[in-house]
C-alpha cells in the first residue's frame, strides 16, 4: 500500500481565453564572485535592503555588477524591507545548469535554496553573469542556453511543485537578444507555463558594462510590490522606476515592442501622454490558450494550490463517515467541502473575485458522492476558482450627437 498522501492535479483549458508580499517571496540565482568571508558561492543569504547587500560585500564592481544591479533595481521597485533570497554560483555556470540534476545525487542546484526556505520561495529569477571571455552563440535570436534553460526550468518547476506542494515560477533573461524581431523565435507555440523570458534592460548593450541581459530586478521588484492578482503592467500601479529602458541599444519607445509582446516575451513599453515606462504584459512561455499563460493567473492558482494542500493535509489518516456501500456520508462530505471552501476564501482575500452580497462563491468544492472510500481509501475532490478578468483592450465609439440620450 502506498504512503498516505495528497494528489493535486491542476486542471487546464477551463477558462477558454484564445505587500511583505509572501505570495511572491523571491530568490535570485546569479553568477557571482565570492567576497572574502562575507559572501560565499552556493550559500543562501537573505537581505531586506541595500544596506544588507552592502554588508555582504556585494558592490557595483566588474565581478558582481549584475548581482548588484539586480538588487538595486529590485529595491527601487519593491521598497526597502522586502525579503529577498540570494544564491550565487560560479560565473562560468550556465543558467541551464542551475536546473540540471546532478548525475550522482539527482538533486538540482536550484533546489538547495528552495529547500532551505522550506517552501517559502514562490519566485525564482536568474541572472547570467559570465566573465568577459564568454561569447554568446545565437539560436533563433537568443543565446542557445536560453532554449535549454526553458525546458529544464519548466521540468524543475513542475517536479518541485508536485513533490513539495510548493509551486514555483521562474523568470529568465532573453540573453544576448540580437535585436531582430523577425527571426526571434515565438514562445506562443511552447508549453512552458511556469517560465517567463524577459527582453529589455535599464542599460544599453554597449554601456559601461557589456550587457547582454535584461532588467530582471525590475520585474522581481514590481512583482514583489503588488498583490499577485495584479498584472505587472497595470497602469494604475504607476510607472516603473527606471528613467531609461533599452532593447539592445535602442530606447524602448523607438523599438517595435508589440512584436516582442506578440511572441509572448515580457518586455517594456511607453503609454502615450504618460511619463515613465511600464511592462507590456505578464506572459509566460506558452500558448495564450493556456489558462496559466498570464503570471498573475498562475500566481493566484499557485496560492490556491498551497492552501488546498494546507487544508487537505489535515485530513490524512483521519476517520471518514461512509455509507453502507462505502460511499462518503453526505453530511460529512458537505462539511468537508465547506471547510475547504472557507479556508481558501479566508486566506486568499482580494486575490478572489468576490463582493459582499454575491450569490456565487468564487471557490467551489465538490466531493463525488459515488466514489467508494471504503475500498480505495481515497477522496477525490474537485476545486474550482473563479478567475479575474483583465482589461487588455478598450474599444470605444466616439462621435458628435445633437441628442445625447
Amino acid at each position: 500500500m502506498s504512503l498516505p498522501n495528497i494528489d493535486i492535479n491542476l486542471g487546464n483549458g477551463q477558462i477558454g481565453t484564445v505587500a511583505e508580499n509572501e505570495d511572491r517571496t523571491s530568490v535570485v540565482l546569479c553568477g557571482a564572485a565570492a567576497v572574502g568571508s562575507t559572501f560565499a558561492l552556493e550559500t543562501a543569504y537573505t537581505v531586506k535592503g541595500m544596506a544588507d547587500v552592502a554588508n555582504l560585500g556585494i558592490v557595483d564592481s566588474v565581478d558582481n555588477h549584475k548581482l548588484y544591479k539586480f538588487c538595486k533595481e529590485f529595491y527601487e521597485e519593491a521598497g526597502e524591507g522586502t525579503l529577498l533570497w540570494i544564491y550565487a554560483f560560479d560565473k562560468d555556470t550556465l543558467i541551464s545548469e542551475y536546473f540540471t540534476a546532478d548525475v550522482t545525487t539527482g538533486r538540482v542546484p536550484a533546489q538547495e535554496v528552495l529547500d532551505l526556505a522550506n517552501g517559502a520561495i514562490r519566485r525564482i529569477y536568474t541572472v547570467f553573469n559570465p566573465d568577459g571571455s564568454y561569447i554568446p552563440v545565437l539560436e533563433d535570436g537568443l543565446d542557445t542556453d536560453v532554449w535549454v534553460t526553458l525546458q529544464k526550468a519548466q521540468l524543475f518547476a513542475e517536479n518541485y511543485t508536485a513533490q513539495k506542494y510548493a509551486p514555483v515560477r521562474i523568470a529568465i533573461e532573453g540573453f544576448a537578444f540580437d535585436g531582430n524581431k523577425t527571426t526571434l523565435e515565438t514562445l506562443v507555440n511552447k508549453d512552458y507555463n511556469r517560465v517567463s523570458v524577459v527582453i529589455g534592460d535599464t542599460e544599453p548593450r554597449t554601456g559601461s558594462y557589456s550587457n547582454f541581459g535584461a532588467a530582471i530586478g525590475v520585474l522581481a521588484g514590481r512583482m514583489a510590490a503588488f498583490p499577485i492578482h495584479n498584472n505587472i503592467g497595470k497602469v494604475k500601479n504607476g510607472a516603473l522606476q527606471p528613467l531609461r529602458m533599452y532593447i539592445v541599444n535602442t530606447l524602448v519607445e523607438q523599438y517595435d515592442v508589440a512584436a516582442l509582446h506578440d511572441k509572448s516575451y515580457i518586455t517594456f513599453r511607453k503609454h502615450q501622454s504618460k511619463a515613465g515606462y511600464y511592462f507590456s504584459d505578464d506572459p509566460q512561455a506558452c500558448s495564450i490558450e493556456d489558462d496559466y499563460h498570464s503570471n498573475s493567473r498562475g500566481d493566484v492558482i499557485d496560492k490556491a494550490y498551497r492552501l488546498t494542500y494546507a487544508v487537505q493535509v489535515e485530513e490524512i489518516l483521519d476517520e471518514s463517515w461512509i455509507n453502507e456501500d462505502g460511499t462518503p456520508d453526505a453530511i460529512w462530505a458537505k462539511d468537508l467541502e465547506g471547510r475547504i471552501e472557507s479556508y481558501i476564501m479566508a486566506n486568499m482575500g482580494a486575490q478572489l473575485q468576490y463582493r459582499t452580497g454575491d450569490t456565487q462563491l468564487p471557490v467551489k468544492v465538490f466531493i463525488d458522492p459515488n466514489q467508494n472510500v471504503a475500498t480505495t481509501s481515497k477522496i477525490k475532490t474537485v476545486i474550482k476558482v473563479k478567475p479575474w478578468g483583465y482589461v487588455r483592450f478598450m474599444e470605444t465609439e466616439l462621435s458628435y450627437s445633437l441628442q445625447n440620450n
